[in-house]
């Protein structure tokens, strides 16, 4: 993963990191409701 100086390097890494956080959640609440 490319680190680019500058507002559009860090909202790229802000969007990506949102989307991760939002996936293990995702996955966290998917498992709790299958079990």
């Amino acid at each position: 993963m490319s680190l680019s100086t500058g507002n559009l390097g860090k909202q790229e890494t802000s969007i990506s990191g949102m989307l991760l956080v939002n996936y293990m959640l995702f996955q966290k609440i998917w498992q709790l409701t299958y079990l």
